[in-house]
Formats: structure tokens, C-alpha cells, sequence
């Protein structure tokens, strides 16, 4: 009941929301805003990094906690992804009875951040929006030889659907590699049976209308990669997946 008094300090933090305007009967918690998530898990992780590992483990099966347990594993696998480390990763095959592929672990290394505004996109970095402004991807790296163009979408739902527009406004900057990767980046509890994404238009809908200018979306590659809730990432002297052009994401 704290939450909803007008004059605690959570209710100016956390506000309760209707996820589904169809449904008034279905609430669940969000923070009142990115910019206070995005300090609030600074903060946290500041004073005790354990406590937001141990708040996302919990809330896992919680579903009126899934808007605040969403941003933190995004604000989370964020700061974890730009560090680098050993992750496993699974290719995400397009058909209903397609055989699960193997997981394999990929190696990432720490990039640069660029948090940036508008179109400020850097190759070789780590690009995360200071706003989130794109309906697909939440963070992309782009490769300096123009082979690689990692799109990370950071996500605690089994399915959440690739918009074509998010897509497409990132064009310019995709279309001069060789190889584009989709990945999910999901917590353990969804990483197992974490399905292929369908592609959808901003309204949610099954997308239909392909055409020439963009087949291109049809020819990226899905992946779904896995985030420990762990303190640190793990980090060995494993096999680099990431700049050996023999041994890339891509499933052939």
C-alpha cells in the first residue's frame, strides 16, 4: 500500500500501470521514468551490486513486478554487455519443428561506450541511446572492417517480436555489412526455450508487407544470448567468436 500514498517518496520512483488497456483488471509496478531507473540502478550497483542480482533472481516469476524487473535487466545486461566476458548463445531457427541448435559460448571484449543522441552512431563502440528511441534494438555494435553488426534487444519476455520500422530506421547504418546478428539478451529462466521472433509492425502485428527494399530484415540472423545474474561476468581465455572470421555468430 506504500506504494500509492501520494506523499511517499516511492510513488514519485514507481508508479503502478495498466500494461494492457484492454484489460484494467491486470496492473503491474514501472519506474516513473528512464532517467530515474537509469540512476536508481546506478546508485544500487554503487552501494551493492548483489542486492539488484538477488531483486531480478526473485521477481522472476512475479508478474506485477515485471516492468521494474525489465528495466533493471536491461539497465543490468547493458553495463554487463560493454564490459565484455564469456556468454552462451544459441541460433534461434525460423521454422515450428526446427531441431533446437547447439549452444556455443562467444567471447566479447570490453568496448568504449557512446551514449548517443540522434543518429551518432560510432563504429567499434558500444552504442547505447541516451533515450530509447528505437523500437527494436536497445544497443549495436558495429564492427570497423564493416563484417560484423551486432543489434542487442535486452528482454525478460519469452516473446517480444522484431518491428520491421526499428529495423529499417537503422538501414543506413547496417547496409554495407556482411553479416547482422539479432540478439536476445534474456535471463537464465527464459534462455532454454527462448523462441524465434517473429517480425511485426508498430502496432504489433504480423508484418506481411516485404518487398525489395526490406528483404534485407528477412536475411538477419537471430540469436539469443544468455545473461547470468551473477556478480561479475565470467571471463577465460576462451576461443574469440567476435573477431575470428572463421567462427562467427553465423550459422552456416
Amino acid at each position: 500500500q506504500e506504494i500509492l500514498r501520494e506523499d511517499s517518496y516511492t510513488s514519485k520512483f514507481i508508479h503502478m500501470t495498466v500494461p494492457d488497456p484492454s484489460d484494467f483488471g491486470k496492473m503491474c509496478l514501472a519506474f516513473a521514468s528512464d532517467e530515474i531507473a537509469r540512476l536508481l540502478i546506478r546508485q544500487t550497483q554503487l552501494e551493492d551490486n548483489v542486492k539488484v542480482i538477488r531483486f531480478l533472481d526473485s521477481t522472476a516469476n512475479y508478474s506485477d513486478a515485471g516492468g521494474i524487473r525489465g528495466k533493471l535487466f536491461e539497465l543490468f545486461a547493458h553495463e554487463r554487455l560493454q564490459k565484455g566476458g564469456v556468454y552462451e548463445i544459441r541460433h534461434l531457427e525460423n521454422a515450428k519443428n526446427a531441431t533446437p541448435a547447439t549452444t556455443t559460448r562467444v567471447t566479447y571484449p570490453a568496448w568504449e561506450l557512446n551514449e548517443y543522441t540522434d543518429n551518432n552512431i560510432k563504429k567499434g563502440v558500444y552504442n547505447l541511446p541516451l533515450s530509447k528511441n528505437n523500437e527494436t534494438v536497445d544497443s549495436l555494435v558495429l564492427d570497423e572492417h564493416n563484417r560484423d553488426a551486432f543489434l542487442f534487444q535486452m528482454t525478460v519476455n519469452e516473446h517480444h517480436g522484431a518491428k520491421v520500422n526499428g529495423l529499417k530506421s537503422l538501414e543506413s547504418f547496417l547496409s554495407n555489412y556482411e553479416r547482422i546478428s539479432l540478439i536476445y539478451v534474456v535471463p537464465r529462466d527464459k534462455f532454454d526455450k527462448y523462441p524465434w521472433q517473429s517480425y511485426r509492425t508498430t502496432a504489433g502485428k504480423t508484418f506481411k508487407k516485404w518487398n525489395t527494399t526490406n528483404r534485407w530484415i528477412k536475411d538477419i540472423n537471430q540469436f539469443v544470448l544468455k545473461m547470468e545474474l551473477s556478480e561479475a561476468p565470467k571471463r577465460q581465455n576462451d576461443k574469440e567468436i567476435t573477431n575470428n572470421d572463421n567462427n562467427k555468430h553465423v550459422k552456416t
